[in-house]
């Protein structure tokens, strides 16, 4: 079942950067972009039972982390990288196996948490101890 809901992740994916290119008429577009947002919806769905009620700030490692900072490290990322696969192809990488689902574009959490902390990306490990962070937030993790 976890193979069926790569691929799908995968093909969502791969739908939604279509919706970022000429490709598609204005309707078509418009259309798939609905269909990825409910899709993730339901998979935000799944992990509600994860996600504890926000707090506006939180640590990790000692450091105070803001939902505010969390927010300005998103469109700090999306104003450097307007395709979210430009950094490291992220995306496709393996290695990335979750990401911050918000307003209908993924993050990386470990490069947003790195760039908030200042805490180089080497010396702490992506997954549990950094999604917690940003659920603690109110952020929507996934599976990517």
């Amino acid at each position: 079942m976890a193979g069926l809901e790569s691929l799908l992740d995968a093909v969502l994916q791969f739908l939604f950067h279509r919706t970022q290119t000429d490709d598609l008429t204005p309707a078509e577009s418009e259309r798939l972009k609905e269909y990825l947002v409910s899709k993730r919806q339901e998979q935000s769905a799944s992990h509600s039972e994860r996600i504890i009620t926000p707090v506006n700030q939180t640590t990790f490692r000692g450091t105070i982390v803001t939902r505010q900072q969390v927010i300005d490290a998103l469109k700090a990322f999306a104003d450097a990288y307007p395709d979210p696969n430009a950094y490291e192809k992220w995306l496709e990488t393996g290695t990335y196996r979750y990401a911050i689902d918000y307003e209908n574009r993924l993050y990386p959490p470990k490069y947003i948490l790195h760039r908030i902390t200042d805490y180089p990306l080497h010396e702490f490990s992506g997954g549990e101890q950094t999604n917690r962070v940003f659920e603690q937030l109110g952020f929507i993790i996934i599976e990517k």
